[in-house]
C-alpha cells in the first residue's frame, strides 16, 4: 500500500469529489471546506484569504494576530523585495553606462579623423 508522508495509507481515505452534506476531511494538510449557504459543504480547495483549515478540514476565519516569527518573516520577504529591486536598478545603470561609454567611443573616433 502507499501511504502519504503525513501517515494515511491509501487505502483508508475516501476522496468525495463536489459538495457534500456532511463535513469530511480533506487529502491535503491545507485544503479544506466551506459551509455552503444551503447547509452543505463545498468540495475540498484552498480556503478564502483569512481562513484557515481546522483539524476537520473545515474553513475557519482566522482571529490570530501575527506572532513574531510571523513578523520576521514579513519582514524578510519585504526587505528582499527591496533588495532585488536595488540590484535590478544598479544592474541596469551599470548596463546603461557601459553603453553610453561605448556608444561615445564608437562615434567619437569618426568624428576625429574626419578632414576639417
Amino acid at each position: 500500500m502507499f501511504s502519504y508522508s503525513f501517515g494515511i495509507s491509501a487505502s483508508s481515505y475516501v476522496i468525495e469529489l463536489g459538495p457534500v452534506n456532511k463535513l469530511s476531511r480533506c487529502p491535503g494538510l491545507y485544503c479544506g471546506r466551506e459551509l455552503l449557504s444551503n447547509g452543505s459543504w463545498s468540495s475540498c480547495g484552498a480556503c478564502p484569504r483569512g481562513y484557515r483549515t481546522s483539524g476537520s478540514s473545515a474553513c475557519i476565519e482566522c482571529n490570530d494576530s501575527p506572532e513574531f516569527y510571523d513578523w520576521l518573516y514579513l519582514g524578510f520577504m519585504a526587505l528582499l523585495a527591496l533588495v532585488l529591486h536595488w540590484f535590478s536598478i544598479d544592474t541596469a545603470a551599470k548596463r546603461r553606462r557601459y553603453f553610453l561609454n561605448i556608444s561615445n567611443i564608437v562615434f567619437t573616433v569618426p568624428n576625429m579623423t574626419r578632414e576639417r
